[in-house]
C-alpha cells in the first residue's frame, strides 16, 4: 500500500483502530482519515491528515499527492 484512506466512524472498528493496525504492519504508511465529526480534543490518533467532510475531490487528491511525495517510508520486510 502507498497510502491508507479510512473514515473515522465505522461499525465494529473505527478508523483510528484501522490506522493503528495497518501501521503495525507498515509503520511509515501515510494515513488520511475522513470524518464528518470534530474529534474530541483535536486528536488525530494514528492519522497523518484529518480531512473533514464534506470535501472536494481535488482536496482529497491534493492530500494524497502531498503525503505520497514525502519520500520513501520504512516498510515491514515481507516474510
Amino acid at each position: 500500500l502507498d497510502a491508507l484512506l479510512t473514515d473515522i466512524r465505522m461499525p465494529g472498528m473505527d478508523g483510528y483502530e484501522v490506522a493503528g493496525k495497518v501501521r503495525a504492519l507498515q509503520p511509515g504508511i501515510p494515513v488520511i482519515c475522513i470524518t464528518g465529526y470534530t474529534p474530541l480534543g483535536g486528536d488525530q490518533g494514528n492519522c497523518s491528515v484529518l480531512l473533514r467532510k464534506p470535501f472536494r475531490p481535488a482536496d482529497l487528491l491534493a492530500k494524497v499527492e502531498h503525503l505520497c511525495s514525502l519520500g520513501p517510508r520504512r516498510r515491514r520486510p515481507r516474510s
